[in-house]
């Protein structure tokens, strides 16, 4: 980071790079194999909680300082139904180095500044 233009992203933004291409580019990813949701990657036969999901996601809340695990920690995002988060979100909201990306900043379901 040394190039004015970065300085002032991290200043305004939080972060250098805002993610937005990632995200896109992930969607797209998951569109094309028809798992967009974490309900696409249910596992129907997990005979434990903790095992429902083929994938899970960690990420950090800052502002509460805990370790979210996602999709089963949807609730504490005010996601009323895990299985509707969106995978390509987790995976973005999980990348938040700070400096180099802009942080995911969540309020009331839906992202405030979609990445």
């Amino acid at each position: 980071m040394g190039r004015p233009g970065e300085i002032l992203e991290f200043v305004l933004h939080g972060g250098v790079h805002s993610g937005a291409r990632f995200l896109d580019w992930m969607r797209e990813q998951l569109a094309a194999k028809g798992k967009t949701r974490f309900s696409d990657l249910r596992d129907e036969q997990a005979t434990l909680e903790s095992r429902r999901y083929r994938l899970q996601v960690i990420a950090s809340d800052l502002t509460a300082r805990r370790m979210l695990v996602l999709p089963r920690d949807a609730a504490l995002l005010g996601v009323d139904h895990p299985d509707e988060l969106e995978v390509a979100q987790a995976v973005r909201m999980s990348m938040s180095i700070p400096i180099y990306f802009e942080p995911v900043i969540w309020r009331n379901e839906l992202p405030a500044r979609i990445m």
